[in-house]
């Protein structure tokens, strides 16, 4: 199974490092594949020292969790993306949250689930007709069906 990592689980990594999201992510067993796009590299980095502020941690120590987070991710370059996921992930960003547009477009082009944090977003894409967007618990009951 492939899931694609949206951003804000790796905040939410990040600033709670013993919570159940870095859990999921070290602890899965080889039947799920996380990836992500290029552009997760450059969205956390722009937030950066508004992540480090809430998490109330050093540079030296973000960079760590960052490191080591971004190894248990596949990331891929955004330009492998074709066309049509791009549009199609267009149509169903639009007027909800157009950074979220290349998570989409790769979960469309990989046949893959979308974890994201973001529950506005998700039940406004469910609105649109895309039900791959999943919750942390929601993963977290896939998970426990696969073992």
């Amino acid at each position: 199974m492939t899931v694609v990592v949206d951003a804000n689980i790796l905040i939410s990594a990040i600033i709670n490092p013993s919570g159940t999201i870095p859990f999921l992510l070290f602890n899965t067993n080889d039947a799920i594949d996380f990836v992500a796009p290029q552009f997760i590299i450059e969205e956390i980095q722009l937030h950066q020292s508004k992540i480090i502020a809430v998490a109330n941690i050093s540079t030296p120590t973000f960079t760590a969790l960052f490191q080591s987070l971004r190894q248990q991710l596949l990331i891929f370059s955004d330009d492998i993306i074709e066309v049509a996921h791009l549009e199609k992930a267009c149509l169903l960003t639009k007027n909800i949250d157009e950074k979220d547009t290349i998570y989409v477009a790769f979960s469309l082009a990989l046949e893959a689930l979308f974890w994201t944090g973001d529950n506005k977003l998700k039940r406004a894409l469910a609105k649109k007709g895309f039900n791959n967007a999943i919750s942390t618990k929601q993963l977290q009951l896939i998970i426990n069906g696969l073992t």
